[in-house]
């Protein structure tokens, strides 16, 4: 970097509004660099966004940006979270989860919190670091040409700074603020901080979760970073949460607007079937994207779930896979002598293209719980699903029998210590044990009884002894 691009540069601030104590700045197109390494950008509500981000702007788009920067054609802003004023403020509000989020920015290095233009600043900080070209020239490569330089770096852009304003503030500005630069539907629902939003994004982005939507094709790679996986596994959720409601885009938008988090049963029981769903397909080749839809998605999730509910487990992974597979293939070729006119009221492929449709969803639901019922005793026949079998309590003594053999072993231990009968009828003055530990295969019988003090008796653990009694030869 040249001398002149060292220099430092008088910043301009001034007071723009009192809404969260705004202050106006104004920076170079060098300090806007420094500015965006400064500044954090909170995935866990944003998207992605920034160059190469993902989900931001194209590089043609950042291109674009950056030649009507130097033509005087851009007139946008950077506005940011002041993470220091803004974490002595909620101390003043006594805003538990801000100072908390806040602190954690602070503690990472950065000073401040990316609202709007982060697009913006990160091509700026691109360019600045000569890894974007503009008219396929770096800026190095513009040699001794130091008054075109001069003027590139004298542009400046405004932006506003926000010292005074909380977390929930902060989330729900940004997508009032995005509004306008398109949010999809999942990113907008997602633009908060709350246990639900985090709970969707953890679930919908664990890498065996995410590898089995890459497995099955349900998602373009494009669709990740755009959280359509994400709006998806809020589908799943929807079911438990609404199940006999459309898991529609409102029906969406109204779970996220009147719930900060459900239960924790109803989250428990979508990872445990995602954790089923991902052993299923583990050995699964990658499958053509023609294949699996979101419906069918959507169905062997609830063919799991309903197997649980009625307390059965999987056993056989690969051969339930291939059940489901070839009940699918099967209803598909029925479909192909279904006339359009009874598509809707008769079509498995129908069903599964509009599966979050009240009634198609329905159908479906009825489709495979139907089958299931149907094929559950030629699935436990063949091993692929089965009960959990109840172990049976393993019976104690009784407080007779350990007196019995007191008596029996003339009221001492074998070690010769003397067993008091006042201790003896004590609450939990002696132990009942088994000579043959119940582990190697002992019975809770007289002949394999021995009472001894607690102490003993759990230093003796789970081991078996040798007979050292009368009554126990």
């Amino acid at each position: 970097m040249t001398h002149y691009m060292k220099t430092a540069r008088k910043i301009v601030e001034s007071r723009t509004q009192d809404t969260f104590g705004a202050i106006g700045c104004n920076l170079d197109l060098e300090h806007i660099a420094t500015f965006f390494d400064e500044t954090e950008c909170d995935h866990s509500f944003q998207r992605k966004g920034g160059f190469e981000g993902g989900s931001g702007w194209t590089k043609e788009r950042a291109l674009a940006y950056m030649e009507n920067m130097f033509k005087g054609c851009t007139f946008n802003k950077i506005m940011v979270a002041d993470a220091k004023k803004c974490l002595e403020y909620a101390k003043e509000c006594g805003d538990e989860k801000s100072i908390v989020y806040y602190q954690n920015v602070l503690d990472k290095g950065k000073k401040y919190v990316s609202i709007d233009g982060n697009n913006t600043a990160s091509t700026i900080a691109r360019y600045a670091s000569n890894k974007l070209k503009v008219n396929k020239k770096y800026l190095t490569d513009h040699g001794d040409q130091g008054e075109q330089l001069r003027h590139l770096y004298a542009y400046r852009l405004d932006i506003v700074k926000l010292e005074r304003i909380l977390l929930d503030e902060m989330t729900e500005l940004f997508r009032h603020l995005n509004t306008s630069t398109a949010l999809n539907k999942q990113e907008y629902r997602q633009a908060r901080i709350s246990p639900l939003a985090e709970y969707v994004r953890n679930t919908a982005n664990k890498p065996e979760v995410r590898k089995t939507f890459e497995k099955l094709g349900v998602f373009k790679n494009s669709a990740f970073d755009k959280r359509f996986h994400e709006e998806f596994t809020a589908q799943l959720l929807l079911h438990y949460v609404f199940p006999r409601r459309a898991k529609t885009q409102n029906t969406l938008n109204v779970l996220y607007e009147n719930n900060d988090d459900v239960s924790a049963e109803l989250k428990s029981r979508l990872v445990d079937n995602l954790g089923t769903l991902v052993r299923i397909f583990a050995d699964q080749e990658d499958v053509n994207k023609t294949v699996f839809s979101k419906g069918k998605f959507y169905s062997v999730m609830n063919v799991i779930d309903n197997l649980k509910l009625q307390k059965y487990n999987i056993i056989n992974f690969n051969a339930f896979r291939e059940w489901f597979i070839m009940r699918d293939v099967e209803w598909i070729a029925e479909d192909q002598t279904t006339v359009v006119a009874d598509q809707k009221e008769e079509s498995y492929s129908h069903w599964c293209k509009f599966y979050y449709s009240v009634k198609e969803n329905g159908r479906l639901d009825k489709k495979w719980n139907d089958c299931l019922d149907t094929h559950i005793p030629k699935l436990e026949e063949a091993n692929i699903i089965a009960r959990p079998r109840a172990r049976p309590r393993a019976r104690r003594f009784s407080m007779k029998e350990k007196l019995v053999l007191c008596d029996k072993q003339d009221w001492k231990t074998r070690e010769g210590k003397d067993i008091p009968p006042s201790v003896a009828i004590a609450k939990g003055g002696i132990h009942g044990d088994h000579v043959r530990s119940r582990k190697d295969g002992g019975r809770t019988t007289l002949e394999n009884g021995e009472v001894m003090f607690p102490v003993d008796n759990l230093k003796k653990s789970s081991k078996s002894n040798e007979p050292h009694f009368e009554h126990q030869r």
